[in-house]
């Protein structure tokens, strides 16, 4: 090859090279945008996330106050209908006592 061929090659490789560098710089500038959305993306979606999970946590703070008050209120229940149970037995007794003593 002669001088001035291989100088016209070296002009072409090097137009070639410089065409692929701009194509890899538009190619890397689109990748950074792309990244830069996904990141913000994620961004949002973890806020989001956060909320949602401060809003189960509120709810199941609440539940758990509420079978708390209704388990007090049970115990209260069993409570009272032992009571109950212990004066009717008491009752009972008496009416039984009171029949004995009019038989005697």
């Amino acid at each position: 090859k002669s001088k001035g061929e291989e100088a016209d090659e070296a002009k072409r490789e090097l137009k070639s090279l410089r065409k692929a560098s701009a194509k890899m710089e538009v190619e890397l500038a689109r990748m950074k945008v792309q990244m830069s959305k996904d990141a913000e993306q994620s961004e949002a979606n973890s806020h989001l996330l956060i909320t949602q999970l401060d809003s189960l946590k509120a709810a199941s703070q609440d539940a758990n106050a509420k079978l708390l008050r209704m388990s007090d209120a049970l115990e209260a229940s069993e409570k009272a209908l032992k009571n109950r149970r212990q004066e009717a037995d008491d009752s009972v007794c008496e009416v039984e006592s009171l029949k004995e003593g009019a038989e005697k």
